[in-house]
C-alpha cells in the first residue's frame, strides 16, 4: 500500500490530515514515488493544487531535483559522474 493510500485510509476513517505537518520526504513519496499529482494531494489534504504546487518548489521536489537525487543514490552513476568530470577537467586543460 502507497503512503498516498494509506493517507486516503485515513482520512475516510475521518482523521484530519495536516498538509503543513507533512516532511519532505513524505511529499516526495506522495507526489513522486506514488505518482498522486498536485490536484489530489491537495484534494487528499483539503488544500488548492497551487498550494501543493508552491511548497514542493519551497522543499525543492521538483522532477528534475528528484531524478537527480535518484540517480545520485546509485553508485555506478557516481562513478560514471566522476569519470565524466575527470575527463572533461583534462579536456578543458587542453584548450
Amino acid at each position: 500500500m502507497t503512503l498516498f493510500e494509506t493517507l486516503e485510509n485515513k482520512k475516510s476513517n475521518g482523521e484530519i490530515l495536516d498538509f503543513n505537518s507533512l516532511t519532505r520526504e513524505e511529499l516526495k513519496q506522495i507526489w513522486y514515488d506514488d505518482g498522486a499529482t498536485d490536484f489530489y494531494i491537495g484534494k487528499l489534504f483539503d488544500v488548492s493544487q497551487h498550494t501543493v504546487n508552491k511548497r514542493r518548489r519551497e522543499l525543492n521536489l521538483m522532477w528534475n531535483d528528484c531524478v537527480w537525487e535518484d540517480c545520485c543514490k546509485q553508485p555506478e552513476f557516481k562513478e560514471l559522474l566522476n569519470k565524466y568530470i575527470k575527463n572533461n577537467t583534462t579536456l578543458l586543460k587542453n584548450i
